[in-house]
């Protein structure tokens, strides 16, 4: 006896294909919403992360001025994100 999931598997897999840009833009949704249920998360996590490379760089006697800040919490974000999706994804 199928299930529902069955044919709805069954379904799917004959029309994948033509529904491609609809499965990608659903995905990609998912992710900005999984985004925002992380939003504080993530937000704290950069913080977090690029004061502590300010702390290492002074400590070492290197500048870290607003140039080096925006490189690193432009990295940071993106490592978080990064981290969020696949770990949400496990």
């Amino acid at each position: 006896m199928k299930t529902v999931e069955d044919f709805l598997n069954e379904i799917n897999e004959r029309s994948w294909r033509q529904n491609i840009s609809s499965e990608a833009e659903r995905k990609f949704d998912e992710l900005i919403e999984e985004f925002k249920e992380h939003k504080d998360e993530i937000i704290s996590e950069m913080i977090k992360d690029v004061e502590t490379m300010e702390k290492i760089k002074l400590e070492d006697n290197q500048v870290f001025n607003y140039s080096i800040f925006r490189t690193w919490l432009d990295f940071c974000a993106r490592q978080i994100m990064s981290n969020t999706v696949r770990n949400n994804n496990e």
